[in-house]
């Protein structure tokens, strides 16, 4: 049996008790407590350098408080709830609190690659992390400071690889320092994940993440084509067809 990995997408953001605090510890239990143990999550660095787990730039969509979370102190934010009840996280947090959950983690700024780096370091998860960003310098800059921790492809080293027609472009992901191709379905109406790019990464040696899926329709035909894990927001739905598919993992 193949090693398939379910993951939930900041939690699961649109399992019922996780509505509204996505990204946050409860959220990540939840999601542990329905048997997962890959998480994506997403980083974002106070102004003072402190990193913590949020997907928007500003704070009001998740906590009700203006102002964007680089302009704002890690001491204003320890006292930042999520919803009006769940503490927004900091990533060294959320990494001691589910120590057997490997991470996802999307850089979302330019403060993120060390001061994620730096909580790698001091909290020995360096082995149960994929870091990720859509920002190229980002992901370069994390791969220098840690090149021993898997990272999935950039956005450029990902299109080259989509687009690519020679093979040293097909290999231009691997020769990055990526383990994983973590893709969309569709780009701007045309179908990225197709069964020929799913066989020539994995000849690359890549593995192919597709987000986020939450039809389970899709899912299946995701499964049938042989992608190695799914993400998702509906990860009550994702449970159910990767058990059904006998791609559940064993223990969880």
């Amino acid at each position: 049996m193949r090693q398939f990995r379910p993951t939930a997408h900041r939690g699961g953001a649109a399992l019922d008790a996780n509505l509204g605090i996505e990204n946050t510890v409860r959220a990540f239990m939840n999601a542990r407590n329905l048997g997962y143990t890959y998480l994506e999550t997403d980083v974002r660095t106070s102004c003072d350098g402190v990193p913590y787990v949020l997907h928007d730039a500003e704070l009001t969509r998740m906590t009700g408080m203006p102002g964007l979370l680089s302009e704002t102190t890690s001491r204003a934010l320890d006292d930042v709830l999520v919803a009006g009840r769940e503490p927004l996280p900091r990533l060294e947090a959320v990494l001691t609190e589910l120590p057997d959950c490997h991470f996802n983690i999307d850089l979302k700024d330019d403060g993120a690659p060390r001061r994620v780096a730096d909580v790698l370091t001091r909290t020995g998860a360096a082995s149960r992390v994929t870091v990720a960003s859509f920002d190229n310098r980002r992901l370069r800059l994390f791969r220098r400071l840690m090149p021993d921790v898997a990272t999935s492809a950039s956005t450029r080293e990902t299109a080259l690889f989509v687009l690519g027609t020679l093979p040293r472009l097909r290999r231009s992901a691997v020769d990055g320092g990526a383990t994983r191709l973590q893709l969309p379905l569709d780009y701007s109406g045309l179908r990225v994940v197709t069964r020929r790019l799913v066989e020539r990464a994995h000849l690359a040696g890549l593995a192919v993440d597709v987000w986020t899926i939450d039809d389970p329709a899709v899912m299946n035909e995701l499964i049938d084509l042989g992608v190695d894990g799914i993400v998702s927001d509906a990860v009550d739905v994702l449970r159910d067809v990767a058990a059904a598919r006998e791609l559940w993992p064993t223990g969880a």
